[in-house]
């Protein structure tokens, strides 16, 4: 896990420096300022902007590129990255569950001049923490873990912006953006080496292939 986290010393850095800045907001502002701050530079441009964001941690995307990945590129690494995600997922639910948290909508339901968007489904409950932002920190650091080097800070850009969005959208709050990316950091970093593990059974040759290639033979 060790020699994990130094071969990808950038996206840590660079998740860490996130979290401070969410440290930051969370010990000097109250739970609903920063969101309404946000909220005052709404327009259609970044409307559009962050609800295409968001979908970078939707379960969807994910399905849809791991099913890639798992027909054209490894089937070990599909898997890999699979049951990391699946994991988290359980885990994230359980934590909602857990804290029942109400989501913005009922936070400001006194609060005038509040701005959503339209023509998108706004969320009243189970905000804490955030599911999108949690899979795409997960998404982002296990496709870091394989990927070249020159694509993290473009990976982690990608898991930010996720988080920011689910602020900019009025679905979640600061501390619900801050743990769900910790959540997700820390168990895809402790669940990832496990599975990766060169005595795991995923290590077969017959898994080192795409599963195209595999059916081919």
């Amino acid at each position: 896990m060790i020699e994990l986290i130094k071969r990808n010393k950038l996206f840590y850095l660079l998740t860490g420096l996130f979290w401070l800045a969410c440290i930051v907001v969370l010990l000097t502002a109250d739970k609903g300022t920063p969101l309404l701050f946000i909220n005052r530079y709404h327009d259609t441009l970044l409307d559009y902007f962050f609800v295409a964001m968001t979908y970078f941690g939707d379960g969807l995307f994910s399905a849809v590129f791991l099913i890639g990945i798992l027909l054209l590129v490894n089937i070990r690494k599909a898997i890999v990255v699979t049951i990391t995600f699946l994991s988290l997922v359980l885990v994230i639910q359980a934590l909602k569950f857990t804290f029942l948290e109400p989501r913005p909508f009922i936070y400001f339901q006194e609060t005038q001049g509040v701005y959503y968007i339209p023509w998108l489904e706004i969320h009243k409950f189970n905000s804490f923490p955030s599911g999108h932002t949690a899979q795409a920190f997960c998404f982002a650091l296990c496709v870091c873990f394989y990927a070249e080097k020159k694509y993290t800070v473009f990976l982690f850009l990608l898991a930010a912006f996720t988080g920011l969005s689910r602020m900019y959208l009025l679905q979640h709050f600061p501390v619900d953006v801050f743990v769900g990316s910790l959540v997700a950091v820390a168990w895809t970093t402790l669940i990832f080496p496990l599975l990766e593990n060169r005595e795991s059974f995923l290590r077969r040759a017959a898994f080192n292939q795409s599963l195209v290639s595999l059916l081919k033979k």
